[in-house]
């Protein structure tokens, strides 16, 4: 699964239980933004933003790059204790 999938799974989860941030129209600053997918763009920014999806050095998302094990735990910490609770 890449970043931008786990994004929008996440991103179905908080809507599934009407937990959404409000929409936000903000140019993104991200150095490789223009390589997120369409269908993800707002999931990928809002989770980028609340700290549940880390960049990597230099400001880079990395959307397409594959989760490992060890990014998905620490993804999945983030997002229940962050955005869940």
């Amino acid at each position: 699964m890449t970043k931008e999938q786990l994004a929008v799974f996440l991103w179905s989860c908080l809507n599934s239980v009407d937990k959404l941030p409000p929409s936000s129209d903000a140019n993104p600053s991200y150095m490789d933004w223009d390589t997120v997918s369409e269908w993800s763009k707002e999931a990928v920014y809002q989770l980028a933003e609340s700290g549940v999806i880390s960049c990597e050095p230099d400001n880079l998302l990395s959307p397409k790059a594959w989760v490992t094990r060890a990014e998905f735990a620490a993804i999945m910490q983030r997002f229940i204790t962050g955005v869940v609770e």
